[in-house]
């Protein structure tokens, strides 16, 4: 299933600059605080989905 219009990413060849990639250990900027906050719980069948 394809879920954006992204184009594929080629394969890493190993030179790749960790440095810059957001990872889940990335604190989150107020701003995305609070727009999560305005956001909907999600329901269960959302929830299936992912």
């Amino acid at each position: 299933m394809t879920v954006t219009d992204r184009p594929a990413v080629p394969p890493m060849d190993g030179d790749f600059d960790w440095r810059g990639v957001w990872t889940v250990r990335q604190e989150l900027t107020e701003e995305k605080r609070e727009t999560l906050a305005d956001l909907p719980p999600i329901t269960d069948c959302a929830l299936a989905l992912l």
